[in-house]
């Protein structure tokens, strides 16, 4: 396996999420645990296949005893050239071995005192009591929908040695929703390698990472980070060229599936899918040429 996302569900109402930390042999990463009220969702990008432990998620156990499942369900799994390629799951689960009792406290009882009749307080009546007539306030004829990528940051150029990963050039989001009300943004970034997708260099990111969902607020942004270990197995076939970075919002968070791969970023399978339910498809997606090798 190169690349994976995959969402593990858990009971909310015994388990609380304490921590979710990826592996350093998962390549390039992201955890989300706030993807859902009762979710987790996990995506890597890797140019080395990867086996073992890819993640360590720690749970704060509750009060009852029981075993309470983890539910996995994988959305994308491809191999380190971004092939689909089958994938199958184990179920697992949480087992709380000893219920925590509850203490019922008991308390002395101690004299109550009677309280005494209040005299009503006169209400002062300033003439007559107005009528109300609250015009009511305007709300929306209708819902607007609309995610908005506003700026994609990263590093002018990453200087490479054959084989040897640069981590020092972050790439920076800004997200917004310019909807007329709350919403839930899915954020994507895709990396298309030096001289496109036939990647003579060998270099990675080679993909599309799911950096997770964010709810916003009509009009608020949010910034996301990411640290790439960029690397290229033959940076001298590919001196001068660049990453090209593309960064998607995806409104309502329901279409990873149709941006998954980087053949349907850069075609209209994304575009269609992020248009059908985005008011204004014309500012969801930003494209940025960087990084650029430097081949050492």
């Amino acid at each position: 396996v190169g690349s994976l996302t995959v969402d593990i569900r858990y009971d909310p109402f015994n388990l609380t999420v304490g921590s979710c930390t990826p592996d350093p042999a998962a390549g390039t990463a992201v955890c989300n645990t706030t993807y859902g009220p009762d979710t987790i969702r996990f995506g890597n990008i890797s140019t080395n296949p990867i086996s073992g432990d890819l993640a360590t998620i720690t749970f704060w156990a509750g009060y009852t005893q029981g075993s309470y499942p983890l539910t996995l369900t994988t959305l994308f799994c491809a191999d380190v050239s971004g092939r689909d390629i089958p994938c199958t799951v184990r179920n697992g689960s949480v087992t709380i071995t000893q219920e925590i009792a509850t203490a019922t406290p008991t308390f002395t009882p101690t004299p109550t005192a009677t309280p005494r009749p209040q005299t009503p307080t006169p209400t002062a009546t300033l003439g007559p009591t107005p009528t109300s007539s609250t015009t009511p306030v305007p709300t929306p004829s209708g819902l607007f929908h609309d995610g908005v990528v506003k700026r994609v940051g990263g590093p002018q150029s990453v200087r490479l040695s054959a084989g040897v990963a640069d981590t020092s050039g972050r790439v920076t989001l800004v997200v917004a929703n310019n909807s007329n009300h709350a919403e839930y943004v899915g954020v994507y970034l895709a990396f298309l390698p030096p001289a496109g997708s036939s990647n003579p260099g060998g270099c990675s990111p080679n993909g599309v990472l799911y950096l997770g969902t964010v709810s916003l607020l009509p009009g608020d942004k949010i910034t996301l980070k990411t640290d790439p270990a960029w690397q290229c197995s033959d940076p001298a076939a590919v001196d001068g060229a660049n990453w090209t970075l593309k960064a998607i919002a995806d409104i309502h968070a329901d279409d990873f599936s149709s941006c998954a791969y980087l053949g349907y970023v850069f075609s209209s399978t994304c575009t269609l899918a992020l248009s059908n339910d985005d008011n204004d498809n014309g500012n969801n997606t930003l494209i940025r040429a960087r990084p650029g090798v430097v081949a050492n």
